[in-house]
């Protein structure tokens, strides 16, 4: 999967949302309760929106990567066609920069670029500690959790004046309705932190016995000499005499004690150092120490990789939660409901309340059987992890049998608004091995998907919940590139249709890929560049984002020498014409272009120092791959094929479907340049809500019938189109302002000429300030019509469409004045 690699106040309506008590008579589900929904309010003018169904896919196509193979969605053809043939299917749709997961799916459910959400930089991170040297983290923690507590204690889902960006369930718990999350970034509990652990947890290697004062363990790393540790439930102590701590395995030196042990200790017990607890771990912020759940989660750290009790803690408290409207909902009386603390006050929760984790949620929405409640999937299945145990099946796990089945649970017990997130069909979730498109598995994968919908369109339509009274939002958090050939047909399977491909092994006698090879190319980056530049960190990336110590002026010689040296790196690509060498760099953005990108959010100490945007069948590293050997800079590893997060065609291109009341049946729309900050406009506009914050996005007026939105959108709609398209030509990431200066931007970075780098930065730094000022009005004419309390006045559109149009021209002008080398 791909995660591995607003304070909102919703505005009264008319209708009021009742979910009718449903016997469901069918074995996947049990019994639906009776409503708890209480005064939920959705739905346009109508009142006939009941449920808001919202699926984001992780690295699903719609365009075809292999022009014989059909694209992922044509392989899930009651996916597709549903789409397609009752609302309106958007293809010339668009994800953010950089784009991955967390980026994508934060940007959609927000409605807000990453400048002003925080993620400017996913599914990590790099942020400049007090000494300026950068560290790393994680993008996906709880809404409200801090990047890294005292070191940086700023919000991770940070928005402008350093706030927390607005949880994107709050518009809709403010207007009566509870809202669930599955494994939709952020929204729920991302990790089972408690506590931090120094040395293991790992297995003795051999058993010990009463008086032995070594012991053998599988593995030595994170261990110190002098360091307090447990020896399967019994205190000892690290020897603090040099070479005390040896070398791992049954045969090696193991760990010397400062005495001997009282007890014996079978082969296999848990050996684990020094345990504190972890403040800015999702269990400690959200539960807080001692609590039960944080006691659950600190014992399944403390247990070894690899072990159903490891996992449980994630089974039982990630991935899944209810954001409960007050008055009836799924926490009335439960006693399991927290305080739900993401609201516009910061440190209350509001009167809100939450239930986070399986353990909590599952038995609230129909659970029974083992463990905690088991929640069935659409084939009939208990939705469970690898062990067996009942709850969230992991993120690689969310499948969609699982998610679908988790959600469909949540709008038959009181949870009318679901967010949802599905794995990716790219990988193998069986052998964990990259897959080219045609590949058999990859097909199976792609049916299996195909069939989980069927059965869930039908088993929702049988409770009542079809495109008459529901909101279906479906879109993909990125595009990819592959990294490999076309496959050769696969003789093993019928079907003219099915290819194989292997793993690509360069040699020097043999440096190149043939055809039916894939794997992306693992490269050392610091290793192609020359001695002496100045000390970096980078993020591991197709576009990686680099980090100089100290965090130096963009001016600075060293980052001006770095920059220049990095733009002119090449080495050799054994995908391109038996192995020859190619540049790296594409595209180059330090902080000017970053801003113009919207890469420059409220936390300076996260602000990379460049980017470099690279040839996409490259994946950057700061050191040699495991599978490349010796000094080798660059390798071929087959366990991945497919990269995002650059600004190539193939990765910045999305869709995303729309059905149900107030969406026009356009069929497929493959003109509408849209992207995914207008997901959130759109759906509060169809709904009748509006968020408290000013949204990045448009509403997609092409989408909607000529019935839904307010007056003040539909009362010129020719001009809104065309205002809502010049808009996001000078805004988006991907729109043509922005992919224009990028070009001017790398021939300033890997120029030598400092006077035609400061000339080139000076325009695009005008540019930028000019097109924010422009964007900012519109962005806010935009807002108000759709929360109807404006309306677009027809020559006031026409003007910022011509000063939108002159801002274009001039981003061209200077992008063919200074192409990229």
């Amino acid at each position: 999967m791909a995660r591995a690699k607003a304070a909102a106040v919703g505005a009264a309506i008319i209708a009021v949302c009742a979910v009718v008590a449903l016997t469901t008579g069918i074995a996947t589900h049990g019994v639906a309760s009776a409503s708890t929904a209480g005064a939920c309010q959705l739905g346009n003018k109508s009142g006939q929106i009941k449920h808001v169904i919202y699926l984001q896919f992780d690295n699903t196509h719609f365009r075809r990567d292999n022009p014989n193979v059909p694209s992922d969605l044509e392989q899930m053809p009651h996916l597709l066609n549903f789409l397609k043939g009752n609302g309106t299917l958007l293809t010339n749709d668009h994800t953010i920069l950089i784009s991955h997961t967390a980026g994508g799916i934060l940007a959609s459910l927000t409605g807000l670029y990453p400048d002003r959400n925080g993620m400017t930089v996913s599914n990590s991170y790099d942020y400049y500690g007090a000494t300026g040297v950068p560290a790393f983290t994680s993008s996906f923690k709880y809404w409200n959790n801090t990047v890294a507590g005292g070191n940086d204690p700023l919000p991770n889902m940070v928005t402008d004046g350093g706030a927390t960006t607005p949880a994107p369930w709050l518009t809709y718990t403010h207007a009566g309705c509870s809202v669930g999350g599955v494994s939709a970034a952020n929204i729920e509990l991302e990790n089972n932190g408690a506590v931090t652990v120094r040395g293991g947890p790992t297995a003795l290697a051999a058993a010990a016995a009463a008086g032995d004062t070594n012991i053998k363990v599988a593995s030595v790393s994170g261990f110190s000499l002098g360091q307090a540790i447990t020896v399967d439930g019994e205190a000892a102590t690290i020897a603090s005499a040099a070479g005390s701590i040896g070398t791992s395995g049954a045969g090696g030196t193991g760990v010397t004690l400062a005495a001997p042990l009282t007890s014996s200790h079978a082969s296999g017990t848990v050996v684990y150092g020094t345990v504190a607890t972890d403040p800015t771990g999702d269990v400690t912020s959200l539960f807080g120490e001692g609590s039960e759940a944080w006691n659950e989660a600190k014992t399944s750290q403390l247990a070894l990789s690899g072990t159903a009790q490891r996992t449980l803690a994630q089974t039982d408290l990630v991935g899944i939660a209810i954001h409960c409207a007050q008055g009836p909902s799924p926490c009335s009386g439960n006693t399991n409901a927290r305080p739900d603390p993401a609201t516009i006050y910061a440190g209350s929760d509001e009167g809100y309340q939450g239930l986070f984790g399986a353990k909590y949620v599952n038995p609230a929405i129909g659970g029974s059987g083992p463990g905690n409640g088991c929640i069935k999937a659409t084939d009939g299945t208990n939705i469970t992890d690898q062990f067996g145990q009942c709850g969230f099946p992991g993120f690689d796990g969310a499948l969609a049998k699982n998610t679908l089945g988790e959600i469909e649970a949540m709008q038959l017990h009181g949870v009318p608004v679901t967010f949802a997130y599905i794995s990716d069909a790219h990988d193998n979730h069986v052998s964990g091995t990259a897959m080219g498109p045609g590949e058999f598995d990859y097909q199976q994968q792609l049916k299996a998907y195909d069939t989980a919908f069927a059965t869930w369109f039908t088993d929702l339509a049988s409770h009542g919940i079809d495109k008459s009274n529901t909101l279906f939002v479906v879109t993909v958090d990125e595009g990819d590139h592959f990294a490999g050939g076309s496959g050769t047909p696969d003789p093993a399977h019928e079907g003219s249709l099915l290819y194989t491909h292997a793993p690509c092994a360069v040699t020097p006698a043999t440096p190149s890929c043939p055809g039916n090879q894939l794997g992306e190319i693992t490269t050392n980056l610091k290793a192609l560049l020359p001695a002496g530049e100045p000390t970096f960190d980078l993020h591991f990336d197709d576009a990686p984002t680099i980090y100089v110590n100290g965090q130096p002026n963009r001016t600075d010689p060293a980052v001006r020498k770095l920059e220049q040296d990095v733009g002119g790196a090449m080495t050799n690509d054994p995908f391109v014409n038996n192995g020859e060498s190619v540049r790296i760099a594409q595209r180059l953005a330090d902080t000017v272009e970053e801003k113009t990108l919207h890469m420059v959010n409220a936390d300076p100490k996260r602000t990379p120092t460049f980017t470099l945007f690279g040839n996409a069948d490259f994946f950057f590293q700061a050191s040699n791959s495991g599978t490349c050997g010796g000094s080798t800079p660059t390798c071929v590893d087959s366990k991945f094929a497919w990269n995002h997060g650059d600004y190539q065609d193939e990765i910045a291109n999305t869709w995303g479907g729309f059905v149900g009341p107030g969406i026009a049946a356009n069929g497929v729309d493959g003109k509408t340049w849209t992207d995914h900050v207008d997901y959130r406009p759109t759906i509060n506009a169809i709904l009748g809500l509006s968020d408290s914050y000013v949204d990045d996005g448009r509403v997609i007026t092409e989408a909607l019938d000529n019935k839904a939105g307010s007056d003040g959108l539909r009362e010129h709609d020719k001009s809104t189109s065309e205002l809502g398209a010049a808009y996001k030509a000078v805004n988006a990431p991907f729109g043509q302002f922005a992919l224009d200066t990028l070009i001017a931007s790398t021939a300033a970075l890997e120029s030598t000429d400092e006077l035609k780098y400061d000339s080139i930065e000076t325009q695009i730094a005008n540019l930028t300030f000019e097109r924010d000022t422009l964007a900012g009005e519109i962005r806010a004419a935009l807002n108000a019509a759709a929360a109807g309390s404006g309306k677009l006045d027809e020559q006031q559109s026409k003007d910022w469409i011509s000063r939108a149009q002159s801002l274009l021209d001039r981003a061209h002008a200077l992008a063919v004045a200074n192409p990229a080398p």
